[in-house]
């Protein structure tokens, strides 16, 4: 299966490290997981704006909380702002995110 091209050429990282994370799980019985990663990779794909860090993609859909934890590695190896305050069981609300400033 040919993956479609990022929209936005900068979050080529992004959709590199879900694509990568769904090929570990397939063929596990982890079936629900794979759902929430193709999700997460189909909203990153088609996705028209750069993601400067974790909170940018928390704000797409089929990405919450547990892929947001695990990205953070992901955009710290890539040199962009992390969130501290995202954790597998925080909850993501504009609240939590509002006023934050990614792109610094």
């Amino acid at each position: 299966m040919r993956r479609k091209k990022c929209r936005h050429p900068a979050n080529k990282f992004v959709a590199d490290y879900l694509q990568e994370e769904l090929t570990k799980l397939l063929g596990t019985p982890k079936e629900n997981l794979q759902w929430v990663y193709k999700k997460a990779l189909r909203s990153v794909l088609e996705h028209s704006e750069e993601l400067t860090c974790v909170e940018d993609c928390l704000k797409l859909k089929g990405i919450g909380n547990y892929v947001g934890f695990r990205m953070q590695k992901l955009f710290v190896e890539n040199n962009r702002r992390v969130d501290n305050r995202v954790t597998p069981g925080s909850n993501h609300t504009n609240s939590t995110l509002s006023g934050s400033a990614c792109k610094s």
